[in-house]
């Protein structure tokens, strides 16, 4: 099975070769090195979801970005483009307060349904942060709030849809599923909401299946439902 540093190449190279795409960036970054790896699996039991260690060592992190020249479905924006932002897993597994989540108020008369509320999206780990907005995240399982027990949980196998401060979508895939289905995306706008069954209709799904057919002539279905 080719190897998924070259998987990504081939990627970047056949994007490149399309006349009416435009690469505007496309970086892999060096194998991450195993004492990160280490640092990283104290953080998490001990174990990562299968087929992360394997991609890590392949590769330190992935940044691409494109866009479609096709007049008939351009819309001017940046819905004709594609984004792959692939973190270094340290910043995978490091805290996401104040970007996903939000710690302690100073205000006395927080209460504990506020507290939960601020801090709803703990578990959510980003790996593919595609737009500042929106990402495709593990779900770990933080300390209990109050509990002087500070260890994280071991993250679930299943990757999630994460809008930032408002939805969280949980999908059907593995992390080795979910790199197959993003290498067959390209990254195309907003393209992880085919994987999630609440985010069928919105019009961000409806435009990638009926674009991507017109983009790429391998395109599968099949490939993204929820």
């Amino acid at each position: 099975m080719t190897d998924i540093r070259t998987r990504f190449e081939n990627l970047f190279a056949s994007l490149r070769q399309t006349p009416y795409i435009e690469v505007l960036n496309a970086e892999i970054g060096p194998p991450t090195n195993e004492e990160d790896i280490q640092i990283v699996l104290q953080r998490t039991k001990g174990q990562l979801p299968t087929g992360v260690v394997n991609f890590y060592r392949a590769l330190g992190w992935v940044r691409l970005e494109w866009r479609h020249t096709v007049k008939e479905i351009a819309t001017g924006n940046m819905s004709d483009q594609g984004f792959i932002r692939i973190l270094p897993i340290k910043e995978v597994f490091d805290e996401w307060e104040g970007i996903i989540w939000w710690g302690e108020s100073e205000a006395e008369s927080d209460g504990d349904d506020e507290v939960a509320e601020r801090q709803e999206f703990r578990s959510v780990k980003p790996f593919d942060m595609f737009v500042p907005e929106a990402c495709v995240a593990f779900l770990q399982p933080p300390p209990r709030r109050g509990s002087s027990n500070k260890v994280w949980g071991q993250p679930g196998e299943h990757v999630a849809f994460h809008y930032c401060g408002e939805q969280l979508h949980k999908t059907r895939y593995s992390f080795d599923e979910y790199i197959d289905r993003l290498l067959a995306s390209r990254g195309f706008w907003y393209w992880p909401m085919t994987l999630c069954t609440e985010t069928q209709e919105e019009v961000e799904t409806r435009d990638f299946r009926q674009k991507m057919p017109l983009l790429f002539e391998d395109y599968d279905d099949d490939m993204f439902q929820s």
